[in-house]
């Protein structure tokens, strides 16, 4: 039935006495024990189809539930381990560099150390042996952390020329060890087009859940502006409202960024993007380790990305021209570190 009554299958029997060609009478049997039977059976059955749809409820809601708080408990996991891991090299630069803390440097610097600034060589009594001739002052100003990498944006003096130094530093860690280290340094530039300087503006970081999407926008940037050369396209990712720059030969907003590249144009500047080697990010700060050319020259160029909104809004860098030697034997990019 389709008003919502219960129906069951029931057997009758009827007689039929004729006498002359005429019915006499007419006697009706029907099997009521074997209906009811059926009856209660068919109750039976619609009550466990709904037990058992319940159950189903609770066990998908159980499990989703269950997936989201052990989704939740790795972020958290993973979160306080790359905090870690910022608080591991923070306590090497303030400690073991700056302080020239021999203890630390052993602590926390592992023995198959691998350095990539072209004037240093492997190892912790290469480090040690660099830091009996200068007296370096590392001020932090950013730190980023994913996976078993960490970026520092620093500032410093005291590398033996009179010089402020604007420095990204990259660390790998492994086992609670430093086991490799990269670095692009740039001489502080105190006058700039925008006005701000080179480490000024946002430092805190916000938007842990979004670190994946926003360096998919990075990463969209990179694939169709830079390597992609679309510049049409380039408010896919950088914002129209707010762009602030502290490259010091850049103006904020697309327009500062526009007349930067025209003025390269008119000056025959070439600069060049030739291969990311790294993409790292945390919340809202995205890092790029690039190879390419700049004025005609090999560079390593440092990028730190800020977004808000999906957007890129907040830009800082450095450009180091390569080596043609280095004391350790490594480029300033691949990973020698296992």
């Amino acid at each position: 039935p389709t008003d919502g009554t219960k129906s069951f299958k029931i057997m009758s029997i009827d007689f039929h006495s004729v006498e002359n060609g005429q019915l006499k009478s007419v006697h009706h049997l029907e099997d009521w024990g074997t209906a009811m039977k059926q009856l209660k059976l068919k109750q039976k059955i619609n009550k466990m189809k709904k037990i058992i749809l319940m159950a189903l409820v609770v066990c998908t809601t159980f499990n989703y539930g269950f997936s989201q708080t052990n989704n939740k408990s790795k972020k958290q996991k993973q979160t306080k381990m790359e905090q870690a891991k910022k608080e591991l090299t923070k306590t090497f630069i303030i400690k073991g560099f700056n302080e020239k803390d021999s203890p630390t440097i052993d602590k926390v610097i592992a023995n198959t150390y691998v350095q990539h600034n072209p004037g240093s060589g492997d190892g912790k009594d290469a480090l040690k042996g660099m830091l009996q001739y200068i007296s370096p002052k590392v001020e932090i100003i950013r730190s980023i952390a994913e996976g078993d990498l960490v970026v520092q944006h620093n500032k410093s003096t005291g590398w033996g020329d009179n010089k402020t130094y604007i420095t990204f530093d990259i660390f790998r860690i492994i086992n609670g060890k430093i086991v490799e280290h990269w670095d692009i340094m740039q001489t502080n530039v105190d006058k700039t087009v925008s006005g701000r300087t080179m480490t000024d503006g946002e430092t805190k970081i916000t938007d842990i859940d979004k670190t994946q999407a926003n360096k998919k926008v990075v990463q969209g940037f990179l694939d169709e502006c830079i390597y992609g050369n679309n510049w049409q396209n380039i408010t896919k990712y950088v914002s129209t409202e707010k762009y602030l720059q502290h490259n010091p030969n850049v103006g904020d907003g697309l327009h500062g960024f526009n007349d930067a590249m025209k003025q390269m144009q008119e000056h025959s500047m070439t600069m060049k993007y030739e291969k990311t080697y790294r993409v790292i990010a945390e919340g809202n700060f995205v890092f790029v380790h690039s190879k390419g050319e700049f004025g005609g020259k090999q560079v390593a160029f440092a990028d730190l990305m800020r977004i808000e909104n999906g957007k890129i809004v907040e830009h800082w860098d450095a450009i180091q021209e390569l080596p043609k030697e280095s004391k350790n034997g490594h480029d300033m990019f691949e990973q020698v570190s296992k």
